[in-house]
């Protein structure tokens, strides 16, 4: 940056600002001890298993028809969760906008 002095400007300038160091990226799952962890977790299977039982017990139920609305009604109950919470990260939901 040059300064300028009400008529011209000047010859002066301004020192750089300093730079940040870079930050490492944390790893996408991190365990309850802080260790990077592989694969999905807890909550994913829970998720995705409650999806897959709820949909197939409306399957059992009322055949294809209840599968599709036991199923529907356990994706309304978490996108409303992503919209309350923000995010819900096993289902890849990572804000109220994906959620609504």
């Amino acid at each position: 940056m040059r300064y300028w002095d009400g008529t011209r400007w000047t010859e002066h300038v301004a020192p750089a600002p300093p730079r940040a160091p870079a930050q490492p990226t944390p790893p996408a799952h991190v365990g309850s001890d802080g260790r990077p962890t592989s694969g999905p977790g807890r909550a994913a299977w829970l998720g995705w298993g409650g999806l897959a039982l709820t949909a197939s017990l409306g399957a059992a139920s009322s055949g294809f028809s209840g599968f599709l609305a036991l199923g529907g009604l356990y994706v309304l109950v978490v996108a409303i969760i992503a919209l309350v919470r923000g995010h819900v990260d096993w289902a890849r939901l990572h804000g109220r906008a994906a959620g609504g």
